[in-house]
This record gives structure tokens, C-alpha cells and sequence, in this order.
């Protein structure tokens, strides 16, 4: 008895619009893969800046640790806005 196979042909959505991907042209084909690429290449980044952070963290609480080590400023009135930290605008 002969079986037969159903083949899901596969679809991609473009703009909320789905299309039969064996039906786009060479040149479509190109554009997803180079859109591939680039999602794999974020994807990577945003592993990378997640490190990074972590990275940063680490030696803001290692620099907390030392700071009995450094001289403190007198606070003035001024300085107790909410402002960006002093090491982000060297």
C-alpha cells in the first residue's frame, strides 16, 4: 500500500504578508540570507554586551570594595542631583 506524504512547503512573513519561499526569486533569496547573517551577528553582540556587562560590574564592586583606599570630596548641595557617574564622562 502506497503512502501518501503531504510536504509542507515552507512559508515566510514579509510585512505580515506570508509567502511560499521556493517561490521567491535569486535575488530575495540573497536578501534572507544576508537578514540571517545579520540576526546571527546581533544575536552574538547581544551575548557580547551581556559579558561586557557583567565584566563592568565586577569592577564597579571591586572598586567599592577599595574605596577606603581613596580621599572622599566634601559634598556640596549641588552634587546631590541625580546626575551620570563621574567615570562615564571621562
Amino acid at each position: 500500500m502506497k503512502e501518501n506524504k503531504i510536504v509542507e512547503r515552507q512559508r515566510i512573513t514579509i510585512n505580515k504578508v506570508e509567502y511560499f519561499l521556493d517561490t521567491l526569486d535569486e535575488n530575495a533569496q540573497k536578501i534572507l540570507s544576508d537578514i540571517r547573517v545579520i540576526d546571527g551577528e546581533m544575536q552574538r553582540l547581544q551575548i557580547q554586551m551581556g559579558i561586557a556587562g557583567v565584566a563592568k560590574n565586577s569592577l564597579l564592586e571591586k572598586l567599592e570594595n577599595d574605596k577606603e583606599n581613596f580621599e572622599a570630596c566634601p559634598v556640596k548641595e549641588e552634587d546631590t542631583e541625580e546626575k551620570e557617574p563621574d567615570y562615564v564622562n571621562q
